[in-house]
């Protein structure tokens, strides 16, 4: 003998199959968002890895313009170029990035909280008041080295030396290392730098001779 199904049970065989087809289309939803988020993460990790590769091509650019263009003002017979085995200073023509006009004296600097830091005064505005501008190249950086290569008035040898002040020639070289803590993913290669102009063109001696005239 056939079933017949009451008007009630086929109600409720009905309610079923809506109950279950929303719970597959709100599990399908929540699938789909995980797979949108996790893209979403998987395509933001590589471009965060390569802009901070790019921050560490453009500061060693950034670096070779300023050490390239290096110009050795005499004054009371040495150049401004002063280094050490963690900064420098040293007068330099003006890159783009930092204004592209006339000469700038730039400071280099490794900060105790691992900051790599660039301050520069235009030749214009060199006075008592005036305040540097200040910029942060790179940040997290476990140790910085700088060396210099050339001759030493007191010793007449090329060589290596880890301090470079109060000589009458710029380094011929000068390298700087830097390493980054343990899991960092980034990279510096050395950055050697041979400052081009070795010349003062712009000294015309005084009366004794043992100074640029106009300069102190």
């Amino acid at each position: 003998m056939p079933v017949v199904r009451t008007t009630d049970e086929a109600g409720v065989g009905l309610l079923e199959m809506l109950v279950a087809l929303t719970l597959m289309g709100m599990l399908f939803v929540l699938l789909h968002e995980g797979m949108t988020l996790g893209r979403r993460v998987w395509e933001r990790v590589p471009q965060r890895g390569g802009e901070r590769l790019e921050l560490v091509e453009g500061t060693q650019a950034l670096l070779r313009q300023l050490l390239q263009r290096a110009y050795p003002t005499y004054r009371n017979g040495v150049v401004p170029f002063q280094g050490g085995p963690a900064g420098l200073e040293v007068v330099t023509a003006a890159p783009p990035l930092l204004g592209g006009a006339g000469r700038i004296t730039v400071w280099l600097t490794l900060s105790r909280n691992g900051q790599l830091e660039i301050a520069w005064l235009p030749d214009t505005e060199r006075r008592l008041t005036a305040v540097p501008r200040r910029s942060i190249l790179l940040s997290d950086i476990a140790a910085m080295e700088m060396t210099y290569f050339g001759i030493h008035a007191e010793d007449m040898t090329p060589r290596w030396h880890p301090v470079w002040r109060n000589q009458q020639r710029q380094p011929l070289l000068v390298r700087i290392r830097l390493r980054f803590p343990a899991g960092d993913s980034r990279v510096w290669p050395d950055l050697m730098v041979a400052p081009l102009i070795d010349t003062d063109a712009e000294c015309l001696p005084n009366t004794e001779g043992v100074r640029c005239a106009g300069r102190t």
